[in-house]
């Protein structure tokens, strides 16, 4: 994968931030599919809390995620 973002994962109640690695933020999902990661809209509620917390974080330090 080359890129990183939002992905709704096959068996997943919520979209997870996945990084380039393909590995969520939560760290409770791996994404292999061929669909690139949506971008922005890192508010909605249909997202993983954890996903959203860890984000908001890396974005307050200046890391990428």
């Amino acid at each position: 994968m080359s890129t990183s973002g939002w992905v709704h994962i096959n068996g997943a109640r919520k979209w997870h931030y996945v990084r380039e690695d393909g590995r969520s933020l939560c760290g409770r999902w791996a994404y292999l599919g061929r669909v690139p990661p949506e971008k922005g809209n890192d508010d909605s509620p249909d997202n993983c809390p954890t996903c959203r917390k860890k984000l908001a974080a890396l974005s307050h330090s200046g890391d990428t995620p």
